[in-house]
């Protein structure tokens, strides 16, 4: 077809156009990721961006050139929203002293705790490590004295870790720091990890380790307590997902529970909106980070395929969702390997599910994701599908039967004790599973793959989704 008529084709679809556009965003940011411009670019593509505006709105009778201007646009509007996300130089380098707030949960990394503090006096979140003790919470006010740079990449490393931290906000890193509390901020999400800690402790009195911590990362993602011998055989065996904030996760266990509530006897619609609920309550209670929010939208894309009888039909909601994270984030595009897996695990279960089973969704999202972890990872997990498929039917009852658990524990604590019981059968199960495989040195092999056979192997799956569809 030529590209004038298919165009025109484009043109004549709201739907198409809308996609386009947002391929055009997604495309601008892409480029920009690579070419990495300085942030003093801004002014100059921002000018490019209204010259095409204004050429747009001068040709706004002629469809065709009106539609094309409006897209050369809405590039350069996504290459001038990489360069303002950019941290500020004059910054770097430089000893300062600045009150700041605790703006995430802090993580315990060996012997330290790492906090991300947010300050009204820099553009740019800033991560700091600081002893185990003292201990801060989210919403603590710091007044930190510490000598501000930008984070660097070590020497020889494969690994981005600067856009590593742009993917989290974060631009600029402290050395040498001193901080001592100096107020408090209330918030919503303060609370919430208030109340997270709370079950954490209900949990852990529960359950023994490490089913303790295995179900606070089923229910709402803290996977940080896990003992490092349980987590590399996760790992290993292909199902650290179910214990991670991912798109992956939720999207697989989003189309289980539809299909479980199905077969329980609701209706679609009833089904769908008890899932939904589910999700929120889920990212509010993981306390919305950006890896929580990005997996109920993709979870929430699954379940609107499925609520919609034929997945493919959510394709234009899954493209809309990935565009309104990459305009809140624009490194995480090309920087964060989490939203990759996240959105081709859903493209996945979208395009190569017929109807909807356990089975089918975990083939259709292994498959998706493969050639983009040999390319990432260069590890080829042997054991994967059987291991999903052997765990992964049995996730949402857990997740249903261990929130049972915890909200008993506050009310009747022996029935607690018995459902907590019941559930550690399944948690043991999991346990076992991922131990006496993992543990096997033929379970995973090191296989890199290049880039172009990544993309090739994505071709074969698309030209794999037209052939089943003419079927």
């Amino acid at each position: 077809m030529p590209v004038g008529e298919g165009i025109k084709n484009i043109i004549n679809s709201k739907s198409k156009t809308f996609l386009a556009f947002c391929f055009c965003f997604i495309a601008g940011t892409a480029i920009a990721s690579f070419a990495e411009p300085d942030k003093h670019w801004a002014i100059y593509i921002y000018c490019m961006a209204l010259i095409a505006i204004v050429l747009a709105v001068w040709s706004w009778r002629r469809s065709f050139w009106r539609f094309v201007l409006f897209a050369v646009a809405i590039f350069f509007c996504a290459c001038w929203r990489y360069c303002v996300a950019l941290p500020d130089d004059n910054l770097a380098g430089v000893n300062l002293i600045f009150s700041a707030t605790v703006s995430a949960e802090p993580k315990l990394i060996d012997a330290q705790t790492e906090y991300i503090l947010e300050s009204a006096a820099i553009n740019k979140k800033i991560s700091i490590k600081l002893p185990a003790y003292p201990a801060y919470n989210f919403g603590d006010i710091l007044q930190v004295s510490c000598y501000l740079d930008k984070p660097t990449v070590s020497p020889g490393s494969d690994f981005q870790y600067d856009k590593y931290l742009l993917t989290r906000g974060v631009g600029y890193v402290c050395l040498g720091p001193d901080a001592k509390l100096i107020g408090y901020r209330k918030s919503f999400f303060g609370y919430i990890y208030r109340l997270k800690s709370i079950v954490s402790a209900k949990a852990a009195m529960l359950w023994s380790e490490p089913e303790s911590s295995l179900i606070g990362g089923l229910l709402y993602g803290d996977n940080t307590t896990l003992p490092k011998e349980v987590a590399d055989n996760f790992s290993r065996v292909g199902i650290s997902h179910i214990i991670a904030v991912s798109g992956y996760n939720i999207s697989i266990i989003a189309a289980a529970l539809m299909s479980a509530l199905i077969l329980a006897g609701l209706y679609r619609r009833q089904a769908f909106w008890v899932a939904v609920t589910g999700i929120l309550i889920f990212v509010i209670f993981a306390g919305a980070p950006a890896s929580a929010v990005r997996a109920g939208l993709m979870g929430t894309v699954v379940l609107v395929g499925q609520y919609l009888g034929r997945p493919s039909r959510a394709f234009p909601a899954l493209i809309f969702a990935a565009t309104l994270m990459i305009l809140a984030n624009p490194f995480t595009l090309v920087w964060d390997i989490g939203f990759q897996l996240s959105f081709v695990a859903t493209a996945g279960i979208l395009f190569l599910t017929r109807g909807a089973s356990t089975v089918k969704t975990t083939l259709a999202a292994i498959t998706a994701t493969l050639p983009l972890i040999l390319y990432h990872f260069g590890r080829l997990s042997i054991v994967a599908l059987p291991v999903n498929l052997l765990v992964l039917w049995l996730i949402p009852y857990l997740m249903f039967f261990g929130f049972i658990s915890l909200m008993a524990g506050f009310v009747i604590y022996p029935v607690a004790q018995m459902l907590a019981w019941l559930t550690g059968f399944g948690l043991k199960y999991i346990l076992i599973i991922a131990e006496a495989v993992g543990r096997q040195s033929w379970a995973s092999v090191a296989t890199p793959v290049p880039w172009w056979l990544m993309c090739l192997a994505y071709i074969g799956l698309y030209k794999f989704y037209l052939w089943q569809n003419k079927k």
